[in-house]
């Protein structure tokens, strides 16, 4: 028994343009993946310099200065410790590191390229992992100085 399939298979005649677009689009990936690295390190470095002054502020003008210790203390400290190593791993994305490339082997500027790309995205993995864990402790100081 034979099965006949009614309806003729069309050539896509469009395979070639498509697979020249997304390699075209793949390229410009890899091209702007350290520098999308780069902005994002540097978003995530105002965000915490602002969170950083306003609550430095916050504190400095508060009525709390010689009236907290103990784990009160470390509640209201953890947060500004917290956004300094957010600030500091913001900041190592942009720490100038000596590459030697030898630009006549695509592998050796194939791996080099990694390399950079691995660790800044690291740094701002711990930079935005610690600005999170910041911004819960800044949740944490506030609902600790309503209550009590």
């Amino acid at each position: 028994m034979t099965l006949i399939n009614p309806t003729p298979v069309e050539n896509d005649t469009t395979l070639p343009e498509i697979m020249d677009f997304w390699r075209e689009n793949g390229r410009e990936v890899v091209k702007k993946s350290i520098d999308a690295l780069d902005e994002v390190a540097k978003q995530i470095l105002a965000v915490a310099g602002i969170l950083e002054g306003l609550y430095f502020h916050a504190i400095t003008f508060s009525n709390l200065r010689g009236q907290v210790a103990g784990w009160a203390l470390v509640l209201y400290v953890a947060p500004v410790v917290l956004l300094l190593i957010t600030i500091l791993a913001s900041l190592s994305v942009f720490f100038p590191e000596t590459y030697r490339i030898n630009i006549a082997n695509w592998r050796d500027s194939k791996a080099k390229f990694e390399e950079i790309g691995k660790s800044k995205l690291l740094a701002v993995r711990i930079a935005s992992f610690f600005l999170a864990l910041a911004i819960l402790g800044l949740m944490a100081a506030v609902v600790g100085y309503l209550v009590g």
